[in-house]
Parts: C-alpha cells; structure tokens; sequence
C-alpha cells in the first residue's frame, strides 16, 4: 500500500508542485512545465487541438499571442498557469483560416 502511495505521489503530485503548469495532450490533463514559461496550443485546419508546455521554445521568438507559423495550423504561446484551455481559439481559428487564405490570393 505504501508503495501505491509513493508512486502516486511521484507521478501525479509531483509534477503539479512545479510553478508553472499547462494543459496538455489533445485531451484533457495538466502537464508541469519546469524547461519553459510559455503554455502552447496547436490548432490544425479541421479543428484538432494540442496542448502542451513550449518545450522546444517555439514561443521564445513570438511572445505571448497567436500565430500562423507555416499554413493550416494555429500556434498559440500564453504565460501563466493553465493559460491554454481549448476554448477560444476554437471559434477564431476558421474566421482566421478564411482571412488568411484570402490574403493569400489577393
């Protein structure tokens, strides 16, 4: 029974005592952050999100905001613990695809 408790406490708690947490994987769950301060979101064209901790530091360049790096898909960088909820970009992200494949042609 200890030994539950113990690998409890490592898998689970530990990682949510870091300072700074982010949702992560494309379903729900939270992810300690200790390599990076940003939270990131990837929505991709047909609406499927990611969510992670920036890791590889792809907001370092880009700040806080949203951003097309490369076409179909949506780059969201936010600081602040559990910034990355899967809500908003939702919404925007076909107005945006549509405004930008416009921009595109004219």
């Amino acid at each position: 029974m200890r030994s539950l408790f113990v690998t409890f406490f490592i898998l689970v708690l530990l990682p949510l005592s870091s300072a700074h947490r982010c949702y992560a994987g494309a379903t729900p769950g939270i992810m300690g952050c200790s390599k990076t301060e940003f939270c990131l979101k990837i929505v991709d064209e047909q609406g499927l999100v990611v969510k992670t901790c920036d890791n590889y530091q792809k907001c370092q360049y880009v700040g806080e905001g949203c951003t097309y790096p490369s076409y179909g898909y949506l780059q969201c960088c936010c600081k602040g613990d559990l910034c990355n909820p899967a809500s908003a970009p939702l919404v925007l992200f076909p107005l945006a695809a549509v405004a930008a494949v416009i921009a595109a042609h004219i």
